[in-house]
């Protein structure tokens, strides 16, 4: 989603999509202040910042 896109949700629509997105981010193990930061970019792809994390686990495992 595009910020423009985002803009021309209603109030309850964009509450209810950033409260979606947190709690996405949160379930997938960001630590919450980050999973605020990141739900409230409407332009970061959720997929690809969980894969980001995950590939951040393993690469500290391995070291």
């Amino acid at each position: 989603m595009t910020a423009a896109q985002f803009e021309l949700l209603d109030v309850e629509q964009a509450s209810t999509l950033l409260q979606w997105r947190f709690q996405k981010l949160s379930d997938a193990g960001h630590e919450p202040v980050a999973a605020l930061l990141l739900a409230v970019r409407p332009d970061v792809d959720l997929g690809l910042a969980s894969d980001l994390l995950s590939a951040a686990r393993e690469m500290r495992q391995a070291v």
